[in-house]
């Protein structure tokens, strides 16, 4: 009896001493570090587990030491290619990740969703910090932009780096965006309630002095005077026919609307656009102290996928300043609520970069009632913040 026990003993030792041989020898192979993902991402186990720590979410990621590699080497030359302190460049497809999501586990201060890229691999994706509000739901696609990486396929996005867009191929107009950054309910009721088409006086004056000014920009003739903006005008005239006759404006009463702004138009082109060889003048430079080199287009038409973004620009200038485009809005209302304009330039901003493979450059407002023309740096990392901060 004596002797079984003792061989039973015998056997539970040894079993016991290889059993902590095999635990030590996967603790070596997990490494010394117990910064994982694992305790908040029950839904994707790709390791054994190892000790849980007792830190929240959002404090964990935060000490996660991401080591140097290609990737983070090529996202630190994108800051310096974008034009922009703290912001990627837009126009390196290096940087850029476009992933369907298969699941979602949402957690306190994090989004942790599962992601299929375009070879069908698996690839995990962490929003933390503000990105972690974002609403991701399956099925969704979304763009990764210089996100962090995380092991060899996985990604980390959260306020110190990397640019969540979701559903980029439903691209959403930039007024739209513009208009919500004071107010979200009147973008929303804007889309789903649409009123008809009714045009009013203010409207009616703002379309007719951007086809005015479009069309004398890139007219031949200079100088520019009043009488050949008029002359526009009455080209343009009949289209406008039935809306004029809709808004009881009588050709007389129109034209004393118009002719305020006649000087303001004629005096801008000649002043910073004088290309005629018969009329001999020096370019002045604009504010951004660019100069105009020529009108790459008008009302140019931008569909951005990568940014989800799609708008007109009224006047896209090729400018002598590192011979990039500037992007020119057209304003004939007040310039006193002008934070709504200053997006707006800001996104063509972006979009410009994009399209043109560029360094973001500056926005160009020009308010024709006021003669006030602004130019808008491109302060574009404040958007990754959703509005917190504000445009100075």
């Amino acid at each position: 009896m004596d002797s079984s026990r003792k061989r039973q003993l015998t056997l539970t030792e040894i079993s016991t001493a290889k059993r902590q041989k095999e635990d030590a020898k996967e603790n070596a192979e997990d490494g010394d570090s117990n910064d994982s993902f694992d305790d908040f991402c029950e839904a994707v186990i790709r390791k054994p587990l190892i000790e849980k720590t007792e830190l929240s979410p959002r404090s964990r990621s935060r000490q996660i030491v991401v080591e140097e590699t290609k990737e983070n080497i090529l996202f630190e030359a994108s800051l310096k290619q974008s034009g922009v302190n703290g912001f990627p460049c837009l126009f390196d497809d290096n940087i850029i990740v476009y992933l369907t999501v298969i699941s979602v586990n949402r957690r306190e201060g994090c989004l942790d969703c599962e992601c299929k890229d375009k070879d069908g691999k698996i690839r995990m994706v962490y929003l933390q910090d503000i990105w972690s509000e974002v609403p991701v739901e399956e099925g969704n696609k979304i763009n990764l932009i210089a996100a962090k990486k995380w092991e060899e396929d996985d990604f980390i996005v959260d306020d110190e780096q990397g640019i969540v867009i979701l559903n980029p191929n439903a691209l959403v107009p930039c007024t739209a965006v513009a208009s919500a950054s004071w107010c979200m309910r009147k973008t929303v009721l804007n889309e789903r309630f649409k009123f008809g088409n009714a045009s009013n006086k203010a409207m009616l004056l703002g379309t007719i002095m951007h086809e005015i000014f479009q069309s004398a920009i890139i007219s031949k003739k200079r100088p520019i005077v009043e009488s050949d903006l008029l002359k526009i005008w009455s080209t343009q005239a009949p289209k406008y026919a039935e809306e004029l006759v809709a808004l009881s404006f009588t050709p007389n009463c129109l034209i004393s609307e118009l002719e305020p702004y006649f000087s303001i138009i004629s005096e801008w082109i000649n002043k910073h656009y004088p290309i005629s060889n018969s009329f001999f003048r020096k370019k002045e430079p604009l504010p951004s102290k660019s100069v105009l080199l020529e009108v790459h287009d008008i009302e140019e038409n931008i569909w951005d996928s990568r940014l989800g973004l799609k708008g007109k620009v009224d006047v896209t200038m090729r400018t002598k300043k590192k011979n990039g485009m500037e992007s020119l809005e057209l304003k004939t209302g007040k310039s006193n609520a002008s934070n709504e304009h200053v997006a707006q330039v800001l996104l063509y901003c972006m979009m410009h970069s994009s399209r043109h493979d560029q360094p973001i450059g500056l926005g160009n407002i020009l308010y024709l009632k006021e003669d006030k023309f602004c130019n808008e740096d491109a302060k574009i990392a404040l958007w990754k913040r959703y509005g917190e901060e504000k445009y100075t």
